[in-house]
Parts: C-alpha cells; structure tokens; sequence
C-alpha cells in the first residue's frame, strides 16, 4: 500500500508517498514511484488518491490546486496564470525545439533519457506555475540519496552522481527560462538560482611514461600497435573509428621534416533510429546499413560535434611508418578477400573484413584482452589520450598546442593564460613522442624476427 515517507534533508524536511505499479517492461514485476509533495499536509490529502492509483495499476496524475478544496502554499501562488502546464509537458515542449533549432541526435537521445529516468520521476507531475525555488533546492539535494539507473553493464548502480545532478540542471534550467520568456506562464525562472550538490573531481586512471613504453614493446599485434599510437596522440575512440586514410599524410617528405599528420573531421557513433529521424539526419555524413530490420540504433559516420574537434595532428616518425605498413597489410588483406569485402566510399585506416567501421567499443575489448594477457595495469583504453597529453606537457610542451591536439573547445583559467600555439611547437610534441616512447622499442627487425603479427581487432 502507498505510504508516505518522511526524509531530513539539508533544505529542510521532505515528504513523499512511495507507492508501486506494473512495470511496463517487466511483465509479473512492480516498480517502485515516489511522488515528492510539497509539505505533509499535501502528503495527508492526496494519499487516499494515490492508492485509489496504485489499486488501479496506473501512475497518480497530480491534481490542479484550482479542481478541489486543497489551497495552494502561499508560496507557490501563481502570479501570471492558472495555467496547468506540468513539469514533464514543459521538458517535452522544450526538448520539441531545441531539437527543431539544431540538436543533434546523440544530444537528443541523452536529453530524453535523463528526463526519463531523473526528472520526471521526481517532479515531472509538479504544475510549472507552483514551481518554487525551494522546491528545486530541496530535488537537488535529494537526488544523491538515489541510485541510478542501470547502466548497459552488470555493475549494481551506485548513487545519483553530482555530474548527474549537472546535466540535470542543463536542462531544466533553459526548459524554465522558457516557460518565462518564451511560452510566458511564469514571472522568474525558480532554477535559475540554485545551488548545486558539490561535484567531486574526477582523476582518470592512467599510465606513466615508463608503463606506455612498455605496453607498446609488448604489442605484437601491429594493428593495436597503431591504435595505441594514435590514442597517446590525443585522439577520441570514435574519432579513431571514423579515421580515413585520405585524412593521413605519411609520405616520405612529411616524415623527415618531421609533419607526418592525421587529421580528425569525422567519427563513428551508435546512435537512436529515432534521435535521427527527429533530427534529419542532422551532422551525419553516411548511416551504415543495420542487420537486423528491428534494431532501434545503427552505425554512423558523422561530423565531430564541435569545430574545435576538428583538427590536424602531427605524429611520431615511428608511428608514420607504423600506419605506411599497416596499410598494404591491409590492401593485401582486402585483395585476399574480394567480393566478401564492401566498399562504403570510406576507406578506414581500421575496418572489419566486410569493410565497416569499428564502434569505439571494439578497440576497447580487444585494449582489454592485451591488459589481461600481459598483466598490465588496468586503465581505460580512452585514458591512454590523457597519458599522451600528460607525457607532452611533463616534457614541457605549452598547454595550447596540447589543448589543440586534445580538441578541446576550450581551456580553463590556468590555460588561458598562455600563448596561442604555432607549428613549432605541436611538432616538438611529435618528436617528444619519438624520443620518449618509440626509440625505446626493440629494433623493428627484431621484433619480425619475434613472430610479431597484424591481427583483425
């Protein structure tokens, strides 16, 4: 039966009613709702209503304050309106034209899902115009003291993350401005001043200079070889993914100067059929074809999600080289498999034998087989980016030419206090590279003379 639950939080004290319904995605199974309300009197006047809900299997729909004999707070009186626009309607009309102005779709995916599962099961029933500063204060500081929902993997969930919390407040805070200037139901935006829940810092674990050394005399696999190479470069997974070799100039003239480059313009997302659609398709260069006629995601090809993510990276002589092999390893392979082999009009420096583009996902399981097989210490594959940008700037390198390779939009504070960077100066990070990881490999003769191979990923 429904009951209402009774939390000390910071902002004060908090009433809920906790009640269950059918799942929907789980037939024979009940999932837990809490509708947060205002104050205990409201918590007192509504429970007989919600059971009627919860007797009835469906969710309990709030009431508008004007449609019974409950008075609203004083706090909560509208000023501009009895207008009975709730929160999730709102987020709905939000999400309607953000999505019409230029989302794209991966942007839109994320929305939805945020407010799926920590916006509208909080307050998604809450009238706009009843909408109080407190009351937002109050969800925040609220939130951490949920789990999150399950992720794609088996990890049990921990609590609602600060980060969470963030990316929240993003939305909710233009979806408010909205309702104030633009659909013009509220006089202030009550999220506008809001304190948000502490968000601790984030260390990625990642490798020293010595530990990338010797990973990369222990890869015999020329293909990983050359993905690990790039990532130290600074490259994104997707961005891996989506690398074309029209994009890769190793020619003999760029590796002596030292200018062997690979430049980043595209990437390979998973995203929603959906999300695309509602889109139009919006940034996505080429939609590969999905197996499965019933699949709800497929594989693009897309353009990066800022301009500062497109750009030029120069690499390391070693691994200019490193990429001239891999690639008649590769031709060789394709002329091995003929017609098996398709050509998407995308030649990828790292494709499947049917000529697909690998997700980011594959590098990373085949980055975890070499860690187990070797013993290596367990770091992210996506963290060897961070150890190339740590190794650079240990070796003196100025933070804008390694923010230039990282393809960051912006820098913070400390950053932005250097100079623009030049060539010069993202050549020495190349070199750096060159001495410090690469010239402390065994000679390439030895390592053929080792058995070294060029496996599929």
């Amino acid at each position: 039966m429904a009951s209402i639950v009774e939390r000390e939080l910071k902002g004060g004290i908090s009433y809920s009613i906790v009640y269950r319904i059918p799942d929907p995605k789980k037939e024979g199974k009940k999932t837990q709702v809490w509708f947060l309300c205002k104050n205990k009197k409201e918590a007192e006047y509504l429970l007989p209503e919600v059971e009627e809900a919860e007797k009835a299997g469906v969710k309990y729909i709030r009431p508008s304050y004007h449609s019974g004999n409950l008075s609203p707070p004083k706090q909560a009186v509208r000023t501009k309106s009895t207008d009975n626009t709730t929160v999730a309607e709102l987020l709905k009309m939000y999400v309607k034209t953000k999505s019409a102005e230029g989302w794209e779709a991966g942007t839109l995916r994320s929305c939805r899902s945020t407010i799926k599962n920590y916006i509208d099961p909080f307050i998604g029933d809450f009238l706009v115009s009843d909408i109080t500063p407190k009351q937002i204060q109050e969800f925040y500081n609220d939130l951490p003291n949920h789990k999150a929902v399950q992720g794609n993997n088996k990890k049990e969930p921990e609590a609602i993350s600060a980060r969470t919390v963030e990316e929240i407040r993003k939305i909710l805070r233009p979806a408010f401005e909205m309702a104030t200037n633009v659909i013009d139901i509220i006089d202030n935006n009550p999220v506008r001043p809001i304190k948000l829940p502490k968000q601790p810092k984030f260390k990625r674990v990642q490798w020293t200079e010595k530990e990338v050394v010797h990973s990369l005399s222990l890869c015999s696999d020329k293909q990983l070889n050359v993905a690990i190479g790039l990532m130290i470069s600074c490259f994104r997974t997707g961005e891996l993914a989506g690398l074309t070799w029209d994009c890769v100039d190793v020619s003999e003239e760029a590796i002596a100067a030292n200018r062997a480059s690979v430049t980043i313009n595209k990437t390979v997302r998973r995203l929603e059929k959906l999300s695309i659609s509602e889109t139009r398709g919006r940034s996505i260069i080429y939609e590969f074809p999905n197996p499965s006629p019933k699949a709800t995601s497929t594989v693009v090809l897309k353009r990066p999600k800022t301009d500062a993510s497109v750009r030029s990276i120069i690499i390391p002589q070693s691994l200019a080289r490193q990429l001239i092999e891999h690639k008649a390893f590769q031709e060789q392979q394709i002329a091995d498999i003929g017609k098996e082999y398709k050509d998407y009009g995308f030649n990828f420096v790292f494709s499947q034998l049917n000529g697909r583009p690998y997700e980011a996902k594959e590098f990373s399981k085949k980055f975890k087989r070499f860690l187990l097989n070797h013993d290596l210490r367990k770091v992210d594959f996506y963290s060897l980016r961070h150890s190339g940008a740590t190794i650079k700037l240990s070796a003196g390198a100025s933070f804008k030419s390694v923010q230039a390779d990282m393809g960051h939009t912006s820098a913070d504070m400390l950053l932005n206090v250097y100079a623009d960077t030049n060539e010069d100066e993202r050549i020495k990070n190349a070199i750096t590279l060159e001495e410090r990881l690469y010239s402390n490999l065994p000679n390439s003769n030895e390592a053929e003379q080792d058995g070294t191979k060029n496996t599929e990923l």
